[in-house]
């Protein structure tokens, strides 16, 4: 072998034995090992994070007809976490004395909502649901009492308030 090809092996190995133990990736050291000529060992950790998720699809509008005054909607929430559903309406909040209010009077028709999923009801107000699945609601509403034949004319008005929190 000559003079150069010795030099250059002794050159290499002196630099790579010099050289102290890192981490290949810069800024994602663990730590340094040095086996000595022993078996090496380490590890990567691998961690996974889902996002906690909801969707919401809303049914269509419930007009309450003058044949029965009664009248049904739905909504699905889908979620991979449990979750609290509040119900709420535009005219009684949180309370459970719900009405629908004449368009141009303070008239009222006190009404009530009611809401479903698997034969369970789910009252206005806040309510743990257990998620992590499609959960299918069902809404009816009906007025309290039977109309009479003299309330006033005109167009009544409602909104139930949905929202999923977690």
């Amino acid at each position: 072998m000559s003079t150069s090809k010795i030099l250059t092996a002794v050159l290499s190995a002196t630099l790579f034995v010099a050289l102290p133990a890192t981490s290949a990736i810069a800024g994602g050291k663990k730590e340094s090992k040095q086996c000595g000529g022993a078996p090496c060992e380490g590890e990567i950790d691998i961690e996974l994070q889902i996002l906690k998720a909801c969707e919401l699809l809303v049914g269509k509008d419930i007009k309450l007809v003058e044949d029965s005054y009664t009248g049904a909607s739905s909504f699905q929430v889908t979620t991979n976490t449990p979750y609290t559903l509040n119900l709420s309406t535009m005219n009684a909040g949180t309370s459970a004395d719900t009405f629908v209010k004449h368009e141009t009077t303070t008239d009222k028709v006190a009404t009530k909502i009611t809401t479903s999923k698997g034969g369970v009801n789910y009252p206005i107000g806040s309510t743990p649901v257990a998620g992590m699945s499609v959960d299918n609601f069902t809404v009816s509403v009906a007025p309290k009492s039977a109309i009479s034949g003299t309330q006033r004319a005109g167009t009544y008005k409602d909104t139930l308030y949905i929202k999923v929190a977690y």
